[in-house]
């Protein structure tokens, strides 16, 4: 047996005379025992434990476009836009819930008490008539017949601010109607319908910064932008109407957001928008739109 004295390779044919490793002289007899100790590794470092694999679930862009944004992971503004809906309706069937749970609590409480004062002699001694004739119950509440999509404010509420109504009086009728025409208008800007769209404004409009603008114009406008996106949408926040005495001119402020979107191009925004009415017949029309102050606009 000979063994290599730099690698310690062992071979049993007697002929060889150097290492088929590394060249070295080969010596006859045992190869000397390493003094190295050998460790024993019951659980081997690998690659495996020591980088941790990770998925990442980031939101993806909705789509495309031809222009480059610049990209974070948080969710895309429709994302953002279809949870806060979704959050808001979960709002909503909260408050109705506890709204309805809160009726029956006060009616069982109304209906205890009534009878432990039918049942109490000193209550119908002193009150007779309270003993022989049933309290009517009040009737249905009205349905609320807000206008979906828009949100309404509490009218009651007085702003310090010029640019808003200092009054909330007038017909209730009115209130109603201006709330509806908002609606119409919002519709048809989403529907992109050039023609309702411009029979909500009257002959002549302070449109934005032109005063007195004209009914072609404002139909330039409309077209441009219908021509512009092939999809549209409009939400209406905040919505607070106030109504003249003479009940023939109102105004309606209200946060208005839009999305208007192409296959190559999206515009995204907020403004606080102020409309202007005057009744023409039985119809309400638009004199003056206006942008209060813009929150943001992104395209």
């Amino acid at each position: 047996m000979k063994y290599c004295p730099a690698c310690r390779s062992q071979y049993s044919d007697v002929t060889l005379r150097f290492c088929l490793q590394d060249g070295a002289t080969l010596d006859d007899g045992e190869a000397k025992q390493s003094t190295i100790e050998t460790v024993a590794f019951s659980n081997p470092v690998t690659a495996e434990n020591i980088l941790k694999t990770e998925e990442l679930n980031l939101y993806a862009p909705k789509k495309e476009l031809g222009k480059t944004r610049a990209w974070s992971p948080e969710p895309p503004k429709s994302a953002r836009r279809q949870e806060s809906k979704k959050n808001e309706s979960s709002a909503k069937n909260r408050l109705a819930v506890f709204g309805v749970l809160l009726a029956l609590a006060s009616v069982g409480f109304g209906g205890w008490f009534y009878l432990q004062n039918q049942n109490n002699p000193s209550v119908r001694a002193a009150n007779p008539a309270a003993a022989s004739t049933p309290e009517i119950p009040p009737k249905n509440p009205p349905a609320n017949n807000s206008a979906s999509k828009i949100v309404l404010d509490d009218l009651s509420a007085q702003t310090n601010s010029n640019s808003e109504p200092s009054s909330v009086s007038g017909s209730e009728d009115a209130k109603k109607e201006i709330t509806e025409t908002v609606e119409l208008w919002r519709k048809a800007t989403e529907a992109r319908k050039l023609t309702d769209y411009l029979s909500r404004y009257a002959e002549k409009v302070d449109y934005f910064d032109k005063t007195g603008a004209s009914a072609s114009e404002i139909r330039a406008e409309a077209q441009k932008m219908f021509d512009a996106y092939s999809e549209i949408e409009i939400t209406v926040t905040n919505l607070r109407v106030a109504v003249d005495a003479d009940s023939k001119q109102a105004t309606a402020v209200f946060d208005k957001e839009w999305s208007y979107e192409t296959a190559t191009d999206l515009l995204d925004g907020k403004a606080h928008t102020k409309l202007r009415f005057q009744k023409s017949g039985k119809e309400w029309k638009i004199v003056s739109e206006k942008y209060q102050k813009i929150y943001y606009m992104e395209n």
